[in-house]
């Protein structure tokens, strides 16, 4: 063997063993990648158990909330149409006019 055909040998070797590094670096990156992955997804799963019962309380209160408003809109339509029937049916009842005499 000459000392070109070493040389090439040589090259040929330590390209092999540069791609070999280069891919178990890769590898090892995407190891390290994929346990952060995981780890931010068990965290997220574990908030998840925590805030949707919280949340879901929250809507149940807000719910309650929007139904009690909703009938006092409604008491307070009844009660404003009950007063406008009123005043029509008997116009002295609720109006009052009040007249200034001039000498």
């Amino acid at each position: 063997m000459n000392d070109t055909q070493k040389f090439d040998l040589l090259k040929m070797a330590f390209e092999k063993l540069l791609l070999t590094g280069i891919l178990g670096m890769a590898g090892a990156i995407f190891g390290v990648l994929m346990e952060r992955y995981k780890s931010a997804l068990k965290k997220q799963e574990e908030l998840s158990k925590i805030m949707i019962p919280e949340i879901k309380s929250m809507l149940e209160d807000e719910e309650g909330l929007f139904n009690a408003g909703v009938g006092a809109i409604r008491v307070l339509e009844q009660q404003a149409l009950s007063q406008t029937y009123d005043i029509s049916s008997n116009p002295s009842h609720g109006a009052t006019t009040s007249r200034t005499e001039q000498p």
